[in-house]
């Protein structure tokens, strides 16, 4: 609900200050690239380690085995277009990034939930302990959209350097959606593990929805190895206003609901990025084309902050990392 209507409002206010700072700084020897980049990420999540725990029964020996559901590596893309300015003016960008991927996990046996709901169900006063499974599985999805629009200014140090520091702005929706289904509850009585009759299968969803915007400082950097070819990189950070919102969701077939009441949260939200690579760039009599090859990664800190049954609520880091390869052609 708040992703594709929020991602398209903020990508046309962005457009139009785009369109603003071009119209201002139009000047002659001006001109327009289009970009186009394939992201091939990683996700790495600071809970997705323990979906889940095998127990042992209670005794002198007893372990716990945790379950973590891996995220795939999958592609991506980045498109924009840029405003060109000459040298001695400032330039400007405007992107859109767009990921998606998906874990699966499953485990048997004596299997633990780590989630809230399943510690309520047969256990309404939240003095024992929920069920335990012979079996679950786990499906968690992720979805990643972010808009930046930058304006920089482009400095000659040496030959041996370029650097293009910039200011702008910074908009991201993330949306995860865990979806666990748990088989054959049982419980332990009396130090023997007996089924549990009420009910044979149950279904807990979890919600943790992200969007935020603010400011966006950073560095770009060139440095020139041969006629067309450069190592590239970048580092940049985010300071958003950032807003979440959260839904826990149980239900098994002998008709028990519960749902976790967890409050929005709104505060601060940091990122930092960084790129190293290379560029190979070639000029033509109207055109020019660069082409990229680099290594992505981006750290959201505190972007994970569902409730979770071991630990409360959680405040969790998330890391995108990968390569990407790009094209720009500027006319």
């Amino acid at each position: 609900m708040i992703c594709e209507p929020t991602v398209k409002r903020i990508f046309i206010v962005l457009c139009l200050l785009l369109a603003c700072q071009v119209h201002a700084g139009s000047a002659t020897n001006s001109s327009f690239s289009l970009i186009a980049e394939l992201l091939y990420w990683e996700l790495r999540e600071g809970s997705d380690e323990n979906w889940s725990q095998n127990i042992t029964q209670k005794g002198v020996e007893q372990s716990a085995t945790l379950h973590e559901a891996p995220f795939s590596s999958s592609p991506g893309f980045r498109v924009g277009f840029a405003y060109d300015a000459p040298s001695d003016a400032w330039n400007s960008a405007l992107y859109y990034t767009y990921f998606r991927t998906n874990a699966k996990d499953s485990a048997s046996g004596n299997v633990y939930s780590a989630y809230l709901g399943n510690f309520f169900a047969c256990n309404p006063d939240g003095k024992d302990y929920g069920p335990f499974y012979d079996s679950a599985k786990v499906d968690w999805d992720f979805s990643f959209h972010s808009v930046d629009l930058e304006f920089g200014r482009n400095f000659v140090i040496d030959r041996i350097l370029t650097v293009r520091p910039f200011v702008g702005l910074k908009a991201a929706v993330i949306k995860q959606d865990i979806d666990s289904h748990w088989f054959g509850p049982k419980e332990e009585v009396g130090g023997i593990i007996v089924p549990i009759t009420a009910f044979s299968t149950a279904r807990e969803k979890i919600k943790n929805d992200f969007w935020g915007i603010g400011p966006v400082l950073g560095l770009d950097t060139t440095w020139p190895l041969l006629d067309s070819l450069s190592i590239i990189g970048n580092f940049s950070g985010a300071l958003m206003w950032g807003h979440w919102t959260f839904d826990d969701h149980y239900v098994n077939d002998g008709g028990t609901s519960i749902r976790i009441d967890t409050q929005d949260h709104t505060s601060a939200a940091t990122m930092a990025r960084g790129l190293l690579g290379l560029e190979w760039a070639k000029e033509f009599s109207r055109t020019s084309l660069s082409v990229h090859l680099v290594y992505e990664a981006q750290v959201w800190f505190d972007q994970v902050q569902y409730y979770n049954y071991n630990m409360g609520r959680l405040s969790n880091l998330m890391s995108l990392q990968g390569s990407s390869l790009g094209f720009r052609l500027n006319y």
